[in-house]
């Protein structure tokens, strides 16, 4: 009984301190991001924060297409890791494989159509970002 009780209150507490470590971070990223917008501001001036915001909120978005693939991997691949079950490790290998290329070529593909119409999309008929081209 009292393992019990001492594993349940080492379990709060390891909770609450994920919880306000993930909290901090999360913090000093923030600040961090706010501290190198205002030197990119003050030093290359905010045509370029602008460009480098597009394209930076652009990898963002695209990085969440695999956001949610990590977890259900580890979940899908726990039993037969724990089982010693080779043969469906392989199938499962193979199947996350072949998602991962689908998705790579998919968000590519995405990535160049958002690129391409930003790209050419200047308010004055002329190229948004020609350094890049």
């Amino acid at each position: 009984m009292k393992a019990t009780a001492l594993n349940s209150q080492s379990r709060r507490m390891n909770s609450s301190r994920n919880i306000i470590v993930g909290l901090s971070v999360q913090v000093i990223i923030l600040l961090l991001n706010l501290i190198g917008k205002s030197i990119f501001i003050r030093t290359l001036g905010t045509e370029y924060l602008g460009v480098n915001g597009l394209f930076t909120n652009l990898f963002i978005v695209l990085s969440f297409a695999e956001h949610g693939m990590g977890p259900v991997m580890l979940y899908y691949l726990y039993a037969p890791i724990r089982h010693h079950d080779l043969e469906k490790l392989q199938v499962l290998y193979h199947y996350f494989s072949k998602l991962y290329k689908r998705m790579t070529l998919w968000m590519s593909g995405l990535g160049l159509i958002f690129f391409t119409y930003h790209s050419f999309n200047g308010s004055d008929g002329k190229c948004a970002a020609p350094f890049i081209l």
